[in-house]
């Protein structure tokens, strides 16, 4: 069975989990602004900073190490054993660049167009799964553009691929010591250096991310990662409380509302009401020649006249025909009630 078969057969019937959906959807996210980016400009985009420690694999297996002035020799990757204490690390980031030779790498060349350049990671992920016995997650690779045919305009890229196998003891002893590989290189110890970072991210799982991060950076990751997840819920409990708020707001209106006798009359009823001028105009129209008043009161649409002379009820009759003045029954022989008509009201 061939390799790329056998790779398929790993993932025919698998569901993806959440991880690998992040890893998916922070590819894809990163693709598009890289596709952005003009293919001229993308092959010739600067390395990333240089590391704390340096180490650089000879094809023997030994190890050089160098730390700002300090340079140490070790045997093989069992040898790092406690090396961090020696080196001068204090008050800096506690990553490393490995250096490995070019013999330990299998380096392969494709042409492509330009406008296929941000497919490159993914095409050398396809020739990884179908000439070589490893799959893609079993290997460390980066590509670069080496040379433009001038005839056809396409790219010569070569392809950089290093086994995870041939560097894993040597990523063991860092992750003891607290070390984080931060760079791959292949033939700087040389004098041949590729320009090319095994570890480079083009289209980086989550878990490759962290594992180029120090501690310090990994912990502010978590961090900005727990505030963008807490947001939603902080917007949602921030628009709960204010729905809430004028939830209770309005409800004390209604009660306010309520609260007000039913008696008082309102803006309508008083609109509604005819005017102070022409009540007392109708009254002294209708008032009987051998009348004469005495007080007149207006409260709660209703209107008290007290006779200082006169009959109260030859009064009442002489209003009998007012169109704003109703005679209502009283007890008092001196006084006569009269409720206002509102305008528009059946008599």
């Amino acid at each position: 069975m061939p390799p790329s078969a056998r790779h398929a057969d790993k993932t025919i019937g698998q569901t993806p989990g959440l991880t690998e959906l992040g890893e998916r959807f922070l590819s894809w996210w990163l693709g598009e602004l890289r596709a952005m980016v003009p293919a001229a400009l993308l092959a010739r985009s600067p390395r990333r900073a240089a590391c704390s420690v340096e180490i650089f694999l000879d094809a023997e297996g030994s190890l050089t190490l160098r730390a700002g002035d300090r340079v140490e020799y070790v045997a093989n990757a069992e040898a790092l054993s406690g090396i961090a204490a020696t080196l001068p690390l204090k008050g800096r980031a506690r990553t490393v660049r490995l250096d490995v030779p070019r013999a330990l790498c299998l380096i392969r060349k494709s042409t492509v167009p330009k406008r296929a350049l941000r497919e490159a990671r993914r095409l050398m992920a396809i020739e990884t799964a179908e000439n070589t016995p490893l799959s893609p997650d079993e290997v460390h690779a980066d590509w670069y553009v080496e040379s433009e045919e001038p005839e056809t305009g396409r790219l010569l890229i070569r392809h950089v691929l290093l086994a995870r196998e041939r560097i894993a003891a040597i990523r063991e002893a860092l992750d003891a010591e607290r070390l984080t590989l931060a760079r791959l290189t292949v033939g700087h110890s040389e004098g041949r250096p590729v320009p090319v970072d095994l570890l480079s991210r083009d289209e980086p799982g989550l878990r490759a991310f962290l594992q180029t991060l120090g501690w310090p950076a990994r912990i502010g990751f978590a961090g900005a990662v727990l505030v963008f997840c807490a947001v939603p819920f902080l917007l949602a409990d921030r628009v709960e409380r204010q729905t809430r708020l004028i939830e209770d707001r309005r409800a004390d209106i209604m009660h306010r509302l309520q609260s007000i006798p039913a008696a008082t009359p309102t803006a309508l009823d008083l609109a509604a009401m005819p005017p102070a001028n022409d009540v007392l105009d109708e009254i002294a129209a209708r008032l009987p020649a051998n009348a004469t008043l005495q007080t007149i009161t207006l409260a709660d649409g209703r209107v008290n006249v007290s006779l200082g002379a006169g009959d109260v009820s030859a009064f009442a009759e002489a209003m009998m025909g007012s169109a704003i003045l109703k005679a209502e029954p009283t007890t008092d022989p001196s006084v006569a009630t009269f409720s206002l008509i509102r305008r528009g009201a059946n008599r």
